[in-house]
Formats: structure tokens, C-alpha cells, sequence
């Protein structure tokens, strides 16, 4: 493993089974880790990761989710205020919801940023994660 030290490795499947495992392990190493994931867990997996830089979430909207929509956007953003989060941003239009429930559930609204879309989302980004920050990318397909 020691050949990815101080590359940038991007992990899909990060919050489960051998996805998460080999972010575990390769955070011993410290990369410049990636993580990518479709569920909620992988907040939980950015959490428990050790880093030395900060922690990264960019949370995409989550489409197709019918009457239920606004009720998970919120919830992922209470949850994503629970995680050790260092930074938060938040993608699409829905996305906002995620960024207004992290706010109000105690995450400083200074470090809750929002985006109408991927492509306004991605320089800041870029702009945005540092040497040894930890980063995860999460939104449906259609972000």
C-alpha cells in the first residue's frame, strides 16, 4: 500500500464492506483520500477515518425520492452536523435543505457553502480541499 503515500486515491463503495475497509487502511498511509458513496454511512466512515487535514463533505441533492424528498434532505444534513465535519457543500437544488438542517442542528454556518449545481460546485471545490483533507462525494447520479 505504501505506493499510494501522498497520491490521491479516490475509493467508491466508501461507506461498506471493501470499500470502507480500504479506506481504513489506507488512511494509516495518508493519501490524498477521496471517498465516494450513495448512502448515509459514508458520513460515518469520514468521521471515523483519521486525518491529518480537515473533513470534507460535498453532499449532492438525492433525486427520485418522491413525497419523501425534503424530509431526507434534512435528515442527512442533521446527521452531517453530528459527523466531525470541517466543511460542508451542499449541491443542486434540493441540496439546500441539506445545508439549512446542518445549520440549524448546530454546524456553523460559515463552513456550510451551497451550490445550484456541479458545475459551479467543482472549481470551489477544487479550491477548497487542501494537502491531507479528507474528501466525500456523495449525490445521486444525475448531479
Amino acid at each position: 500500500m505504501a505506493v499510494y503515500a501522498g497520491k490521491v486515491v479516490v475509493v467508491t463503495g466508501a461507506s461498506q464492506g471493501i470499500g470502507k475497509a480500504l479506506c481504513l487502511e489506507l488512511a494509516s498511509i495518508r493519501p490524498r483520500l477521496v471517498l465516494a458513496a450513495r448512502d448515509g454511512a459514508a458520513l460515518e466512515t469520514v468521521a471515523a477515518l483519521p486525518t491529518t487535514g480537515r473533513r470534507i463533505a460535498v453532499l449532492g441533492e438525492m433525486r427520485e425520492l418522491g413525497k419523501s424528498s425534503e424530509r431526507y434532505h434534512r435528515e442527512i444534513g442533521e446527521f452531517a452536523a453530528t459527523c466531525k465535519l470541517d466543511v460542508l457543500v451542499c449541491v443542486g437544488p434540493n441540496a439546500a435543505m441539506i445545508a439549512d438542517a446542518a445549520g440549524k442542528s448546530g454546524m456553523d454556518p460559515k463552513v456550510i457553502s451551497t451550490f445550484v449545481d456541479a458545475p459551479s460546485a467543482a472549481p470551489a471545490v477544487r479550491k477548497l480541499a487542501k494537502k491531507n483533507d479528507l474528501v466525500l462525494l456523495k449525490a445521486s447520479r444525475g448531479i
